[in-house]
């Protein structure tokens, strides 16, 4: 998804394992967080694995 949406979309993974305090500042509670945002500030948030279609229509949405 990443390569589809170049330019308009940016993906970010982080190890929460190595930073723990983003996890800790983020709330993540869950592994793995799905979190996007909008201008910077949180638009949606979803805990657990999403397989491409329903991830797609979680970032369309």
């Amino acid at each position: 998804m990443a390569k589809e949406r170049a330019g308009s979309l940016l993906i970010v993974k982080v190890n929460t394992d190595q930073h723990q305090r983003i996890a800790g500042a983020m709330q993540v509670q869950a592994i793995p967080t799905l979190m996007l945002y909008k201008g910077g500030a949180l638009a949606k948030r979803q805990a657990g694995a999403l397989m491409r279609p329903p991830a797609r229509a979680f970032v369309d949405a």
